[in-house]
């Protein structure tokens, strides 16, 4: 696998229970992908579902990428506990 491309190729999410995420490139009828797809997920305390996409030129630097992705994961774990501490403040009430 040619290092300088892995970030290009599609990665599906693993099966956790916390945070996981996917990347999906963009098919252009069998032609190299215009763009890449990230998806970030995050299950709250009930299990469900919760997640994010960023997408990407497939010339974006990888340093970049990981800028914005690590910001995105961020935002989506503040909104999650959101929600989980909103539950835990009802039930305390």
């Amino acid at each position: 696998m040619n290092e300088s491309t892995r970030h290009q190729r599609r990665r599906a999410p693993r099966k956790s229970w916390g945070f996981s995420w996917g990347r999906f490139p963009s098919a252009r009828g069998g032609l190299p992908p215009a763009s890449v797809e990230w998806r970030l997920f995050r299950r709250d305390h009930t299990g469900q579902l919760h997640f994010t996409y960023r997408g990407f030129p497939i010339d974006t630097p990888r340093e970049h990428i990981a800028r914005v992705l690590l910001a995105a994961r961020r935002q989506l774990r503040e909104a999650v506990d959101d929600i989980d501490l909103a539950v835990l403040m009802r039930g305390a009430a």
